[in-house]
């Protein structure tokens, strides 16, 4: 398992978008509705302003659109075995009821454990906005909101165990 996370932590490094798409793929299974997510954020954000204003969330309630058409947004990867484990065949299709219970449970407390600017950043993450915008979004410099990304997207993956 220790391997795994470490050679999927080196293959995110080097396939950024890649490993968004595994992260978003997780995600969708997690939180199968845009309400879902919501519900999951709500607990989290009490007493700071709220992510939950953004026009960006309230679209996605309003039109109760599910997430499942991100995966399809994947492009064609080439032949490598990581590539193919964990995005081409998404590889958390066959999570379980219990799994998901227990990645929710491991997502919310490595959120709990962030900034709120991490925690923003990465709920705008996870959403697919693009790095500009959430840097134009949040009046920051975009190679500071690269780096924060890559930094969580690094830590995030070193912290959910393999299925």
């Amino acid at each position: 398992m220790k391997h795994f996370i470490q050679e999927r932590t080196k293959w995110a490094k080097k396939n950024p978008e890649k490993a968004k798409q595994h992260i978003r793929d997780l995600y969708d299974k997690m939180f199968p509705k845009a309400n879902d997510y919501i519900n999951f954020l709500k607990p989290l954000w009490k007493n700071q302003k709220s992510i939950l204003e953004v026009d960006l969330f309230r679209n996605r309630l309003k039109h109760q659109e599910s997430t499942n058409h991100l995966a399809n947004k994947v492009n064609k990867l080439d032949g490598n075995i990581l590539n193919d484990c964990l995005v081409e065949n998404d590889y958390w299709k066959k999570i379980t009821p219990e799994q998901k219970t227990k990645y929710k449970d491991l997502t919310k407390r490595w959120v709990k454990s962030k900034t709120k600017q991490q925690r923003t950043i990465w709920n705008y993450y996870v959403l697919g906005v693009p790095q500009k915008r959430i840097a134009s979004l949040l009046k920051k410099n975009e190679k500071n909101i690269i780096d924060i990304i890559n930094k969580l997207q690094e830590d995030f993956l070193k912290r959910i165990p393999p299925l």
